[in-house]
């Protein structure tokens, strides 16, 4: 079986976002909820439309996961 990958997870390995920003990404989502994708948009990692391009490589190259 094939071990899943979290989207936070993908973006670092891909190189797209530093540990660093998915820390504060994660401490926002707990203060305030939200999607972690919304969230690394929110503290200025990409824009929406980017990171909806980087969640679309993320379904199709990792096993599906709740993000």
């Amino acid at each position: 079986m094939s071990e899943i990958v979290k989207f936070g997870e993908f973006l670092i390995e891909s190189k797209v976002i530093k540990q660093h920003d998915l820390i504060i990404a994660l401490e926002k989502q707990k203060l305030f909820g939200g999607k972690i994708g919304e969230n690394l948009c929110d503290i200025g990692c990409f824009s929406s439309s980017e990171m909806m391009g980087h969640l679309k490589k993320f379904r199709f190259t990792s096993p599906l996961q709740a993000i």
